[in-house]
């Protein structure tokens, strides 16, 4: 494979069946700073980026970017490329058997039944028209904190630091996006910087409700999470473009940074990528958010 992502392992990881829920295999991705580039804290000060929905783009991008960053900028001190030398990118999401990953192919229905099914807030019309909260996307969330960060950082990775000294983001794109931000309202403290890619938010605008009236959202606020959001500047064209999935994409992006800063949330954005629409956003999302 391609230097950037040979370093990276593969590890089956399964949710156990609950509350009528089936079981959900999830492969997690790691990639630590390469070794001749790796500074001597890496360990004692990590720097972790967990990326959603990593397959078949996100985390072979992030993991590529991150590792010539670490290269180029390994003599560099006191600066904020300096990062890369102690960033693990983490990758969590559907197992690759699940939607048919090979060389060869996926199968793309079956990863967008998927995304539709654990990841928005509410019971999507195609998987259940009943709209009713998902206990999927809840499930997955919950076990983001409780089950998947103490499974790479202390079984993985081997974090012997104490967790002040661990620093935590959260990325993801489209769908993810918004499963990102509800890991926000529900383990505030857990990351420090979520990275939203197109966040989903014109599909399920009641989330900016819960932004607004959540408690939590207030303790995002106090434990000064950032959010940094991204959108394709072409996803102002709307369905207009076969790339683009909603005619109020940008919209809902800037309604949403709008609810955020008004609950104190340190957010920054909307940040466009010139030329983009939603399907080509991811690669330049990458390089922008890993320099956030």
């Amino acid at each position: 494979g391609a230097a950037g992502v040979r370093r990276a392992v593969k590890k089956r990881l399964v949710l156990p069946a609950r509350d009528g829920l089936p079981a959900l295999p999830l492969d997690v991705l790691v990639a630590g700073p390469p070794r001749k580039h790796q500074s001597a804290d890496c360990m004692d000060n990590p720097l972790v980026l967990y990326v959603l929905d990593p397959e078949p783009v996100l985390f072979a991008a992030a993991a590529t970017f991150a590792f010539a960053q670490a290269a180029y900028f390994a003599d560099v001190t006191g600066s904020e490329e300096a990062m890369f030398s102690r960033l693990f990118i983490v990758g969590v999401g559907h197992s690759a058997d699940s939607f048919g990953l090979t060389g060869d192919g996926l199968d793309t229905q079956r990863l967008r039944s998927l995304r539709r099914r654990d990841f928005p807030p509410w019971n999507h019309k195609d998987i259940n028209p009943d709209g009713a909260a998902n206990k999927h996307a809840y499930r997955f969330v919950d076990a983001l904190t409780k089950v998947v960060v103490p499974f790479v950082e202390k079984k993985l990775l081997g974090f012997r630091c104490e967790e002040k000294h661990v620093r935590r983001g959260l990325l993801g794109a489209s769908y993810s996006a918004v499963l990102a931000l509800q890991s926000l309202l529900h383990h505030p403290g857990t990351f420090q910087h979520f990275l939203l890619g197109s966040p989903s938010v014109c599909f399920d605008t009641d989330l900016l409700d819960e932004i607004r009236n959540s408690d939590s959202v207030a303790v995002g606020a106090k434990t000064k999470a950032r959010v940094s959001i991204f959108l394709g500047a072409r996803e102002r064209e709307g369905l207009r473009l076969p790339g683009n999935v909603h005619d109020q994409m940008a919209q809902g992006a800037e309604q949403l940074l709008r609810v955020l800063q008004k609950r104190n949330v340190v957010a920054d954005g909307v940040h466009e990528l010139p030329g983009e629409d939603h399907s080509t956003m991811k690669l330049p999302f990458i390089s922008r958010a890993l320099t956030a």
